[in-house]
């Protein structure tokens, strides 16, 4: 798996513990918090993963895409699959953000306003 792989999957993680613990918390500024430490700690985290396969290098294949040594035949199918799955994720992204705004806002104007498509 490639880095930008595994950076990939660490973010959809990150994302679904963060979801996870705002929605648990009975307080929501208290849920924030704890998620604004764990997102804090995951950053951290991609830094060790990153820097424990260059140290410890004999368990890790090293990188295939950016030396050449895949074949091009494998090279472009892995290649707009990547940036599909780029594009999935921040399409899901902004729309959850989407979501979580109108959630939180839910009892103003403005949200009842986009809803309904007219003004109230």
């Amino acid at each position: 798996m490639g880095s930008a792989a595994a950076g990939l999957l660490v973010s959809c993680a990150t994302r679904w513990r963060y979801r996870l613990l705002t929605v648990s918390a009975e307080n929501n500024d208290l849920g924030n918090k704890a998620a604004a430490v764990l997102s804090l700690v995951d950053v951290i985290n991609v830094i060790i993963i990153k820097k424990s396969v260059e140290w410890w290098n004999t368990l890790h294949q090293p990188a295939s895409i950016m030396k050449g040594a895949i074949d091009i035949s494998m090279l472009i199918p892995l290649l707009i699959n990547m940036l599909g799955m780029y594009i999935l994720y921040l399409a899901l992204l902004f729309a959850w953000t989407r979501i979580e705004i109108l959630r939180q806002e839910s009892k103003k104007q403005w949200v009842k306003e986009v809803l309904t498509g007219a003004p109230v």
